[in-house]
């Protein structure tokens, strides 16, 4: 069985070793690295790519929304989970544009979070309904999702949930 490698990318070590945790009692993955800035993410990912990518979006530095840009920029293969202890305002757009595959919070449960990972790695996307409430992506029961592997065609797909 290939491992879903995984680097964790955020400035509060307590986070970073909470998500490195509860990933160590996956049998179908494993943290590879973790680190506490964009730049040093920038600097790992060169030299080892995480299938992977959980991704703070408000750090000091360059932080997360730019991080991912320059990442998917240079490896338009990177699959990057954008994350965050907000839910509503432009953070999560922001994220989404700059081409995460999926958003959850920090507030999200740990089979949520497990399910991001799992879909992401699968090459689909996914944005907690928290989030898809806040940016009126629901209609129903049904969450508009981008229809692409790339958020920045602008298409999108309702996807029952």
């Amino acid at each position: 069985m290939n491992l879903i490698s995984i680097l964790l990318v955020d400035d509060h070590e307590l986070v970073r070793s909470g998500i490195a945790r509860l990933i160590a009692d996956q049998p179908d993955m494993k943290v590879i690295g973790e680190v506490s800035s964009g730049e040093e993410a920038l600097q790992f990912i060169f030299h080892s790519l995480p299938a992977i990518i959980i991704m703070d979006a408000g750090m000091p530095g360059i932080g997360g929304i730019e991080t991912t840009r320059v990442i998917l920029d240079k490896l338009p293969s990177a699959r990057v989970i954008a994350m965050s202890s907000v839910a509503s305002g432009v953070i999560p757009a922001q994220m989404l544009r700059a081409g995460a595959q999926a958003f959850i919070t920090k507030r999200s449960g740990v089979g949520e979070m497990l399910k991001a990972i799992r879909l992401v790695h699968s090459g689909q996307r996914y944005v907690t309904p928290q989030v898809a409430t806040q940016m009126g992506w629901i209609h129903s029961i049904n969450v508009v999702i981008p229809y692409s592997t790339s958020s920045r065609d602008g298409r999108y797909r309702s996807h029952r949930c």
